[in-house]
């Protein structure tokens, strides 16, 4: 896998580009299932006995993310090479750094008393406790 990023000043005055470029040499994808790689719970292989598995919705987020952002998306494809997948976006240069500000975590203390736990429910109950977690924490905070 092979990840870079690279600006590109724009003639606008006071903006930048953001190019990231990832690409691999795995499996690759069909022109067909590229035509959808954006679609909610697109997956090229549905088979029982493929190792490819999830929800189907990351690449639709990762658009819908990027669009709103005001950039673009290419994803180019041959199966058996691999595949790459161009970002780009556009940002505002900033004139003036702003005044460092110190974090609310370097100045303030929090009760983590009812979070001591948390790994190790979360490692014998898994995610779907944490509602029943939350609520409970919930108690012990009021």
């Amino acid at each position: 896998m092979k990840f870079e990023v690279y600006e590109e000043k724009l003639a606008e005055s006071g903006k930048v580009r953001l190019v990231s470029v990832v690409s691999d040499t795995g499996i690759g994808m069909s022109r067909a299932f590229l035509a959808h790689i954006f679609d909610p719970f697109a997956q090229e292989h549905t088979d029982a006995r493929s190792v490819y598995h999830g929800t189907g919705l990351g690449m639709a987020i990762v658009k819908s993310l990027i669009d709103k952002m005001g950039g673009s998306i290419e994803v180019s494809s041959r199966e058996g090479e691999g595949s790459e997948f161009v970002i780009t976006l556009p940002f505002e240069i900033a004139e003036e750094l702003p005044e460092p500000q110190q974090a609310a975590w370097e100045t303030e203390t929090a009760d983590v008393r009812g979070l001591r736990n948390l790994k190790e429910h979360i490692r014998m109950r898994g995610a779907e406790g944490l509602p029943l977690l939350a609520a409970r924490l919930r108690k012990e905070m009021d």
